[in-house]
């Protein structure tokens, strides 16, 4: 096994890249290192991440059903808010929805 050893410009790219940016980008800039490398490094001068882990969140939905809505208006007494929390959405969705079919 070879050890590759760090330059000063790649520190100045992890240290640049590694607290922000997504793994993707920093292996692309860091072509002749690993991942693992690259965290044993950033750990070794202190650097955190500070993107959220997991899974990335579901986009919002751009329409709503008009007998879901209706469904959520007549049976609940939740806010236009709390609907749109609900379904994924925005209130705006919620109001034009509302508006276009005359709930």
């Amino acid at each position: 096994m070879s050890v590759i050893w760090w330059t000063d410009d790649e520190r100045e790219i992890l240290k640049t890249f590694y607290p922000n940016s997504a793994q993707k980008v920093i292996l692309k800039k860091l072509k002749n290192k690993t991942w693992y490398a690259c965290r044993k490094e950033a750990e070794r001068l202190g650097l955190k991440r500070e993107l959220k882990k997991g899974r990335p969140q579901k986009r919002k939905r751009t329409s709503v059903g008009k007998k879901q809505l209706a469904k959520l208006l007549n049976e609940t007494d939740l806010t236009i808010y709390e609907i749109a929390e609900k379904l994924n959405t925005t209130s705006e969705i919620i109001r034009r929805t509302i508006f276009k079919h005359g709930l």
